[in-house]
């Protein structure tokens, strides 16, 4: 037997799923839990922080970096995007209903 062309439809999937393994980390992977502790570990750094006075500087700083971990994480881009979606389609934004959900 010899396999089938490829059709466009899974040609499309194939790159959907390639890029979003290069731009989030695997749930259920070592990666994943790791990813998972550091998210916890800056909140709390970033809440003692404030509790502290650290400068505006400081603070901004840390946010970035929980921002960039929290994009490699496929859970809460999801959530983040969905709730975005469904605000958006609250506001009448037919588009940016559907950019987002298609992100999601």
């Amino acid at each position: 037997l010899s396999p089938l062309p490829p059709t466009s439809t899974r040609l499309t999937r194939l790159e959907s799923e390639s890029r979003s393994s290069s731009i989030y980390i695997p749930s259920g992977t070592d990666p994943y839990w790791d990813l998972l502790d550091e998210i916890s570990r800056l909140e709390a750094d970033l809440s003692a922080g404030r509790e502290a006075g650290i400068s505006s500087e400081a603070e901004q700083a840390v946010k970035a970096l929980l921002r960039r971990k929290q994009a490699k994480d496929p859970e809460y881009v999801y959530r983040i995007t969905s709730g975005a979606a469904r605000a958006a389609e609250r506001l009448g934004r037919e588009e940016e209903a559907r950019r987002f959900r298609e992100e999601s």
